[in-house]
Formats: structure tokens, C-alpha cells, sequence
């Protein structure tokens, strides 16, 4: 692959590695769950990707989980999360916590009218079979019931090691109504 070409007629060529194989995704449709399996040992990190999501409902929560070949885990302890939400229109800044919960929180106040939404990118930094605790981190991006702008990070963790090999999005409370997860590996070479 050549990127150009100097003037001296010498080729400039791209460094290979890093590319995003994708794993699956879904397009949602009217439900509360959203399930992606086949993460595994092939790579040592993983992209989820959650675009143009809607809820049916006004100002509820965005839920994610975790599991293995036995299922999600939904444990009243299994998870632990920090979220970090800046809202354009008051400047405010909402820091949301938990330590033992039975899942991680990636949005919050989410509004569903017109051009309302949500999306956010997270990075899972180990493979399926890894040795420490599942760990996540990334950014959330969404327009509250009132129609501002609102983000900021996120960082979350399985509470204990497990074999991943599914992602899940939860609805606090009703459905999604439209909106698409998908789950890349990332090539270290």
C-alpha cells in the first residue's frame, strides 16, 4: 500500500497493524436486550460500538453486562462502574458510581424525542480468556429529556475473572426502539 509519492519519485508506505475486524453486529429493533457473542482469545482487545440508539420512553438509564458460555451475569454484586456526564446546556457535571451492581451504567437522563438520542464507544482491554477481571473503558454521548448535549467517560469492571465471550445493552425500563451495537476485534499486528 502506498500512501504517495515524494518528489524524488521515492514511495511512502502506511505501517500495517492495528485493524478492526468485526465480530457481529446487531440492528435494533423493539426490544430491551441486545446480545453479541463470539469475543474470544483471537484478540487482546475488543471495540463495542453503540450508535443512533432511541429509547421508546423519555429519560431513562443505558444498561451494559457481560457473560460467558453459561449466560449473561446478573448478579446483585457482579459489576462495578464510574460514569462521568457533562451537560452542555447547565455545564453541570454528574458523577455516577457503583461498586456492587447487577450491571454497569453507560447513560443516564437519555431523551427519545425527535433527533434525541444516544451512542458511545468502549474498549474491552483483554481477551476473552484473560486474567484479570473484565475491564471497560470509553466515552457516552447522548441528548437528555430536554434536548441538550450531554458525555463524558466511562470506566467499569466484571467484580471477578471470567471466560467473556458476550456483550450485552440493557434497557433501564422498556425498549429500544432503533438504534446498532457492534463488537470489533482489534489486531495488535
Amino acid at each position: 500500500c502506498v500512501n504517495y509519492t515524494k518528489a524524488d519519485g521515492t514511495a511512502v508506505v502506511a505501517a500495517a497493524g492495528g485493524a478492526w475486524t468485526l465480530i457481529g453486529t446487531n440492528v435494533i429493533s423493539t426490544v430491551s436486550t441486545v446480545t453479541q457473542t463470539g469475543l474470544d482469545s483471537t484478540y487482546d482487545t475488543y471495540a463495542i460500538v453503540i450508535s443512533d440508539l432511541l429509547y421508546g420512553s423519555d429519560g431513562y438509564h443505558v444498561y451494559f453486562r457481560v457473560g460467558d458460555s453459561g449466560g449473561i451475569d446478573s448478579g446483585a454484586s457482579d459489576y462495578s462502574w464510574h460514569m462521568a456526564k457533562t451537560t452542555i446546556a447547565s455545564g453541570n457535571t454528574y458523577v455516577g458510581t457503583g461498586s456492587t451492581e447487577a450491571f454497569i451504567r453507560i447513560g443516564s437522563d437519555v431523551g427519545n424525542s425527535t433527533g434525541e438520542g444516544f451512542s458511545c464507544v468502549m474498549f474491552l482491554g483483554r481477551p476473552g480468556d484473560g486474567t484479570t477481571m473484565p475491564i471497560f473503558h470509553g466515552t457516552h454521548v447522548s441528548s437528555n429529556t430536554s434536548g441538550a448535549p450531554q458525555g463524558g467517560a466511562i470506566y467499569c469492571s466484571r467484580n471477578a475473572v471470567i471466560t467473556l465471550d458476550r456483550v450485552q445493552l440493557l434497557a433501564q425500563s422498556g425498549n429500544f426502539t432503533s438504534g446498532r451495537m457492534s463488537v470489533y476485534g482489534i489486531s495488535h499486528s
